[in-house]
C-alpha cells in the first residue's frame, strides 16, 4: 500500500474517530473536504490524506470502520438504474426539487448541535469566551448569535472595523446587532493601516486593497484575541468556503467556525430561527471591500442557484449530464467547477516539502 496504512492507535487516533463520526452521518458523501486533508470513502472505510507538519510528504491513512459491514451502512452511493435516470431527465425542467429539499435544514436540532460545539471548543482550548468580526452581514450575525446562546453575554466579544469608504448603514447594522444580542463591542477603524500599506503602492488595484483589508481586520480579531484570552470565531459558510470566495488568511481564517458546514441559504434559515433581525437577514450579501460590491454580482449568479448545484454535484457526486438534466446548464456547471478547483489550495494546511533526514 506505500504511505497507506490501518489506523488502529497511537498520532491517528483523533483521525479513527473523525473516520468514524463522517461515515455515521454523511453516508451520502463519496469526495469529503476535512480541515487538515481530504477524505475519500471506499469499500472498507475512509481514506483520509492530510499534511503533517515536518512530515515527508502528505500522509495517508485507511481508518476501518468495522461496524459499517455489520450494519450494512452503505458508504457510496448507489448507481441510479436506467429507469431512474429516464424519470430524472425527463422531469429536468428547473433547478431540481430534491436538490431545494437537500438544503433543508432543522433549525433547532442544527442550533443545539452549533452551540454544544462552540462551548465544547472553547473550553477544550481552555478558554470562556470568543472574539467575532461584526460586519453587519449575516454570515458574521448568526455567527455571533449563535455564540451568544453557547457562552451567554460575557463569552462574547464583538469588533467592528470599518474603512473609511465601508458602507455607513454596514457600521450601523453591526452596532444594533451588538445592542440586541446584549454583548460587548469596540470599533477599530482600519483606514489609518490600509492606507499607510498602500501610499507607496499606487499600482494596486482594488482586489489587491480588499484583500489586504480582510486581512488586516484579522490581524485585528486575532491580537484581541490575545488580550482577552479569547478565540476568534469564524465567520465563513460552506458556500464561500468551497467556491473560494474569501481572501487567504484573511475572513478565512479563525480559531473555529460554527457555520462552515452550512450553505448560504441554510444560513438565511438558521439565522430566522434565532431571530437575526430581518434588516440584515434580508439586505443584499456584500463582502463591503469597495464601492457597490455585491457577492452575487460578482459570482455571476445567485447564491440560491449556487448551493442547489453545489448540493448535486460535490455533496451527491452527480456528473455534467446528470447536472445537465436537473436544469443546470454547461457554462454554469463549469464556472463553478472551475472555482472550486482552482481555489482548493485555500482550503486545506499547505503542504510540506517531502524532504526528511531520517533513515
Amino acid at each position: 500500500m506505500g504511505r497507506e496504512r490501518w489506523a488502529e492507535a497511537g498520532t491517528v487516533q483523533t483521525l479513527a474517530i473523525l473516520a468514524e463520526r463522517l461515515c455515521a452521518i454523511l453516508p451520502h458523501y463519496s469526495d469529503l473536504w476535512i480541515p487538515n486533508g481530504r477524505g475519500r470513502k471506499g469499500k472498507h472505510g475512509l481514506l483520509l490524506e492530510y499534511a503533517r507538519p515536518h512530515a515527508a510528504g502528505p500522509e495517508k491513512i485507511m481508518v476501518k470502520r468495522a461496524t459499517a459491514a455489520r450494519r450494512g451502512a452503505r458508504l457510496r452511493p448507489k448507481r441510479a438504474s436506467r429507469s431512474r435516470k429516464k424519470r430524472v431527465r425527463k422531469r429536468g425542467t428547473s433547478h431540481s426539487r430534491s436538490a431545494s429539499a437537500g438544503l433543508d435544514i432543522k433549525p433547532e436540532t442544527v442550533c443545539s448541535r452549533i452551540e454544544r460545539f462552540i462551548q465544547k471548543e472553547t473550553r477544550a482550548a481552555g478558554r470562556s469566551r470568543v472574539v467575532v468580526g461584526l460586519s453587519g452581514g449575516i454570515d458574521s450575525a448568526l455567527s455571533a448569535a449563535l455564540a451568544r446562546r453557547a457562552l451567554g453575554r460575557a463569552g462574547v466579544i464583538a469588533i467592528l472595523m470599518p474603512y473609511r469608504n465601508s458602507r455607513k448603514d454596514s457600521l450601523r447594522d453591526a452596532e444594533e446587532l451588538a445592542k440586541y444580542l446584549d454583548i460587548r463591542y469596540e470599533t477599530v477603524d482600519i483606514s489609518p493601516m490600509v492606507d499607510a500599506f498602500f501610499d507607496n503602492r499606487p499600482e494596486a488595484d482594488r482586489l489587491r486593497r480588499g484583500n489586504k483589508m480582510a486581512r488586516e481586520r484579522m490581524s485585528i480579531l486575532f491580537d484581541c484575541a490575545a488580550a482577552r484570552d479569547a478565540l476568534v470565531l469564524g465567520t465563513s459558510n460552506r458556500t464561500e468556503t468551497l467556491l473560494g470566495y474569501g481572501t487567504h488568511f484573511g475572513d478565512t481564517a479563525c480559531s473555529l467556525n460554527p457555520i462552515g458546514c452550512l450553505y448560504k441559504t441554510q444560513v438565511r434559515l438558521l439565522a430566522l430561527h434565532v431571530a437575526v433581525p430581518e434588516r440584515i437577514r434580508t439586505k443584499i450579501p456584500t463582502a463591503d471591500l469597495w464601492p457597490d460590491q455585491t457577492d452575487e454580482a460578482e459570482l455571476g449568479y445567485t447564491y440560491e442557484e449556487i448551493d442547489r448545484l453545489l448540493l448535486l454535484m460535490v455533496d451527491r457526486g452527480l456528473k455534467l449530464r446528470e447536472l445537465q438534466a436537473h436544469g443546470f446548464d454547461r457554462e454554469m456547471v463549469r464556472s463553478v467547477q472551475d472555482r472550486i478547483q482552482r481555489n482548493e489550495f485555500k482550503r486545506r494546511m499547505p503542504y510540506v516539502a517531502p524532504i526528511t533526514t531520517r533513515h
